[in-house]
């Protein structure tokens, strides 16, 4: 599925709860049989909100300007659709999406090839299924933003923060916003938890913490959800037609009759010669 901005789209995102209704709706749930459960009868990780759509669109408009996002892992298409009003093109994909979503089946390594996109969104996903590792490893992605809980002081997979090449930056505008299945109401009345970020004057927690508490006594809960950006750093990935000029040259080597084993003994001069012959770009993470 490919969404993009129309009447009934901007209709669904002004039906869409707002922040405040999603809280109401979390303390009520946690003084009944909990909101974990509501989400998990509901198949709900995130609750989506007006403000949080405005957030992640205006986010997704400055990284890919009029250019489309793709979403990985997107499940319903509930997020897209969303966005869609907002005015932002996402291409919905999701491996095994639920029956009648409007949401292209396909991998995240498939998804990757076919739409070469430069900005990936990825809400939820799962730590080890892999698609983190493939999101870094495409070579047309240049900014990755990353929706996710941090639970037992981690977030999505090690993947994200110790791959070379890449550096990130928390999304604190998108963070304040962010209520997901794992928060918890901590009650109407007594202080924060130690460690905890007092957040009731609406400023984002610090980008550090484990978890932040929102709001005044009555309205406190414990919010584990993160936003980040993930941006690759100048100089890691070879464009398009560099990369089809590398190909055509270990081709030309094997035209000349150069040995195999002779042109693997190569692989890495030839590379060199195509980083400072496209504008010194460093070729040592790009595949031959």
């Amino acid at each position: 599925m490919t969404a993009s901005n129309s009447n009934g789209a901007g209709a669904c995102k002004d039906l869409l709860p707002t922040f405040a209704h999603w809280r109401e709706r979390l303390i009520a749930a946690e003084q009944g049989s909990g909101w974990l459960d509501e989400c998990d009868d509901a198949g709900r990780f995130l609750a989506v909100s007006r403000e949080l759509v405005d957030a992640l669109a205006r986010t997704l408009r400055r990284l890919a300007g009029e250019g489309p996002v793709l979403e990985v892992c997107a499940g319903s298409g509930m997020l897209v659709r969303a966005l869609a009003a907002a005015g932002v093109q996402v291409h919905a994909t999701d491996a095994k999406p639920p029956e009648g979503a409007e949401v292209l089946c396909l991998s995240a390594e498939a998804a990757l090839r076919r739409f070469e996109p430069a900005v990936v969104l990825g809400v939820f996903v799962p730590f080890d299924a892999g698609v983190d590792e493939a999101v870094l490893a495409c070579p047309s992605v240049r900014h990755y933003v990353v929706v996710n809980a941090r639970l037992a002081g981690a977030l999505g997979s090690p993947s994200l923060w110790r791959t070379p090449g890449w550096e990130c930056e928390p999304l604190d505008e998108l963070r304040r916003w962010l209520l997901t299945r794992h928060d918890v109401w901590l009650g109407p009345v007594g202080p924060p938890p130690s460690g905890a970020v007092d957040d009731s004057r609406g400023r984002p927690g610090t980008p550090d913490a484990t978890y932040r508490v929102w709001g005044p006594l009555s309205h406190r809960i414990l919010q584990h959800g993160e936003a980040w950006h993930f941006a690759r750093t100048a100089g890691t990935s070879l464009r398009a037609e560099d990369r089809m000029s590398l190909r055509v040259k270990r081709s030309n080597l094997r035209v000349a009759g150069v040995p195999p084993a002779r042109a693997e003994g190569l692989r890495s001069s030839i590379r060199r010669w195509d980083a400072f012959d496209t504008r010194g770009q460093d070729a040592r993470d790009t595949e031959c």
